[in-house]
């Protein structure tokens, strides 16, 4: 029997940008499980089932600026579910402006527009350790 120490934290990103993938996975696989969506309504029902099978989502990386959904409507039908307010949230993206800022939460102070890969995989790192 595997511990929860044992087994790789999970990290889901949603991005319909492959490129934004392949970069994530090359950043964090070592230290990560990264489950991937390239369209937001399969990611928001993969959310759900993780939740309902009681399968922990470490953080949640979205961009908001997706053709089907955007990350913000996804986040808004996410937080019908109170156990989902729980899931750290960081909105990526290749702009800057205010929407990116409303989608973080939980690990990440407001008005923080520019992170590294690695400083996130550190706040990530933080957060589940207190959680």
């Amino acid at each position: 029997m595997t511990n929860e120490k044992d087994q790789k934290r999970e990290v889901v990103v949603i991005d319909d940008e492959p490129f934004i993938h392949e970069l994530v996975d090359e950043c964090i696989r070592g230290h990560y499980k990264v489950i991937h969506y390239i369209r937001s309504p399969q990611g928001l029902t993969a959310l759900l089932e993780r939740m309902q099978s009681g399968k922990k989502t470490h953080a949640v990386l979205l961009d908001n600026k997706m053709p089907e959904m955007t990350g913000t409507e996804l986040l808004a039908q996410l937080d019908q579910y109170p156990i989902a307010r729980r899931i750290p949230i960081v909105g990526i993206g290749s702009f800057m402006d205010g929407e990116i800022n409303g989608i973080n939460r939980t690990i990440l102070p407001k008005n923080t527009l520019t992170l590294t890969l690695y400083d996130l995989l550190e706040k990530i790192r933080d957060y589940s350790i207190q959680s």
